[in-house]
């Protein structure tokens, strides 16, 4: 693995681990955001709140729709 490579995983990383944080900031606060408030803002803290879990299953189905690879063709006799 050559020092660039190693350098660009790093930072790609670090980039997900940001993004992680920021996700389960965000939830927390939308939690706590939806026991202090009533009506319309509860609705939008929900939604907030559920913004991890629709970004998760996002990513699996982008993962799953990439991976997924054309059965090979058999070869006639």
């Amino acid at each position: 693995m050559s020092n660039t490579s190693a350098i660009k995983t790093i930072r790609k990383g670090q980039r997900t681990t940001r993004l992680v944080v920021l996700l389960a900031l965000l939830s927390a606060g939308s939690i706590a955001g939806m026991l202090l408030s009533d009506g319309l803002w509860d609705v939008i803290f929900f939604l907030l709140a559920t913004l991890p879990l629709i970004f998760g299953a996002w990513q699996a189905y982008a993962l799953r729709t990439t991976s997924i690879k054309k059965p090979a063709r058999k070869l006639e006799k």
